[in-house]
């Protein structure tokens, strides 16, 4: 049993020596996980549901989605964190859409907005769900501001 027992002169161990190794780069990897930790994001809050929504893009001093829905939905913030619902892009439905997809209610898909030559683009599509007849819509305004007078 003697020769089990390391030396009385003998401080670390190999086994010791991986211990100490292993646990200096637990405390090496928890304080590097302290040093570059991101605050938690806020919960969003108000009117956040969206169905397909469309990029997040800024006005003035708010920013825009729009999302699948009657007229096609849309929803701002100015903080990106606290949404309100606003007005539906159309009242109506553009006669077209009717025309071009029988059946078609109403309920537009999968919005997108772009921003160019000093115009926003919305892309939207008209389907009924089953079918294979579909469309694509663009409208444009030079504002989503639904405050401002240039807005339509």
């Amino acid at each position: 049993m003697n020769s089990l027992r390391p030396p009385e002169n003998q401080v670390w161990s190999p086994g010791f020596s991986r211990l100490i190794a292993f646990v200096s780069v637990i405390i090496l990897g928890n304080a590097l996980t302290a040093l570059f930790a991101q605050p938690a994001a806020p919960s969003l809050r108000g009117f956040i549901s969206a169905h397909d929504p469309s990029a997040m893009i800024r006005c003035k001093n708010r920013y825009y989605i729009f999302s699948t829905g009657q007229g096609i939905l849309s929803k701002s913030s100015a903080d990106k964190v606290f949404w309100s619902p606003g007005p539906r892009v159309f009242t109506n439905v553009p006669s077209w859409t009717t025309n071009a997809v029988p059946g078609f209610t109403g309920v537009f898909w999968a919005p997108d907005v772009l921003f160019f030559n000093n115009q926003y683009y919305l892309y939207y599509a008209v389907s009924t769900f089953g079918s294979q007849i579909s469309g694509i819509g663009l409208v444009t305004n030079p504002t989503l501001d639904p405050t401002d007078a240039a807005y339509h």
